[in-house]
């Protein structure tokens, strides 16, 4: 195959890597570096949508493809993210046309996507843009990405046909044609499922000199771009995984007959000879759990409008108990006309 799907799950994971790396390059005033990296966001989304399809294609035309994969488009292709910081460096570097552009890039991401973008429509994506003044922009990553779970799963084979059991998922899996199978064997295999993790973080809070008080709003639910990402290639991995398990699961048959054959092996020691063969093809079939466990899920921002000068700035990460768990403080803070971004990360 051209890209495992496993691997397209973690290619979809590090577009936030260009992301990160915008936001060093944005705050070093590395403008035309930070650009590059914003564009290889949606660069990468557009490219891994035709190599999802390529590689559809291949697995129903490769010699195994005993079952089709029907090919959809992906729901994620623009990335609210990328363009919000994309607008907000265009304005700081004077290309306000560039940065009205980006902004409509992020109102028609935000519009087009509802499966990803769910929640409340966040103030820089409602609000029209702002070409000019003076603001603050707050950009704060928290919580833990979705991870990946192993879950245990049995084949039945029939007839030209093959049947899927024991799942630990709600998941219904009907009988699927499986030309050339045999009736009266069974495999095991496992499969990964993705599991959500609660953040401990509801609200983040600005404080700007003792005296004005906002309140960041969710731009990005990162695991949410995750468990998009790994629904999207489920389908396939779940049909490699089966395939691949009954291919195994039949040529290890023929082995147990072949190798009874050949030994004669009769009572305890057949049933030792099969075990040793099961062994090799229940371990050949173990659950893709690889992710990326120290991505933060959620983005929230804010854009504030403020005036030139040094401001005592706080921000406080708050519980559902409405609780302060960490503070951060940026006292003297200067304030210039050009751009004024704090990022900063609670994973928890």
């Amino acid at each position: 195959p051209l890209y495992s799907s496993a691997a397209s799950d973690v290619y979809k994971r590090q577009i936030y890597v260009n992301v990160f790396k915008a936001l060093n390059y944005a705050n070093l005033d590395q403008f035309d570096d930070a650009y590059v990296e914003i564009n290889r966001v949606n660069d990468k989304l557009r490219e891994l949508d035709v190599k999802y399809g390529q590689m559809i294609e291949s697995l129903n035309n490769s010699e195994d493809a005993k079952i089709k994969i029907e090919n959809t488009s992906s729901e994620f292709s623009s990335d609210v993210l990328s363009h919000y910081l994309s607008y907000i460096i265009y304005r700081a570097d004077g290309e306000r046309d560039n940065a009205r552009i980006s902004h409509e890039k992020m109102v028609q991401a935000w519009k087009t996507q509802p499966d990803i973008y769910d929640f409340a429509e966040p103030s820089c994506v409602s609000d029209a843009p702002k070409l000019r003044g003076t603001y603050l922009n707050i950009v704060a990553f928290t919580g833990l990405a979705p991870y990946k779970k192993a879950v245990g799963g049995r084949v039945s084979t029939y007839k030209d046909m093959i049947g899927v059991s024991g799942l630990d998922m709600p998941i219904t899996v009907p009988n699927m044609p499986f030309p050339g199978a045999k009736e009266g064997y069974h495999f095991k295999f496992s499969f990964p499922v993705i599991r959500t993790v609660d953040s401990n973080i509801n609200k983040i809070v600005i404080h700007i000199d003792n005296d004005k008080t906002y309140t960041l709003d969710l731009l990005e639910d990162m695991g949410k771009v995750a468990i998009q990402s790994f629904n999207k290639n489920r389908k396939i991995i779940y049909i490699k995984t089966v395939v691949r398990t009954v291919i195994k699961g039949l040529a290890a048959a023929e082995a147990k007959k072949k190798l009874r054959k050949e030994t004669k092996a009769k009572g305890g020691w057949g049933t030792l000879l099969d075990a040793v063969v099961d062994v090799g093809v229940d371990a050949t079939e173990n659950a893709d759990l690889r992710c990326w466990r120290m991505m933060p899920r959620y983005c929230y921002t804010s854009e504030i409008p403020i005036s030139q000068g040094t401001h005592d700035i706080t921000i406080e990460f708050m519980n559902k108990n409405n609780l302060v768990i960490r503070k951060k403080a940026y006292p003297n803070y200067t304030i210039t006309n050009k751009l004024n971004l704090i990022d900063l990360a609670l994973i928890n």
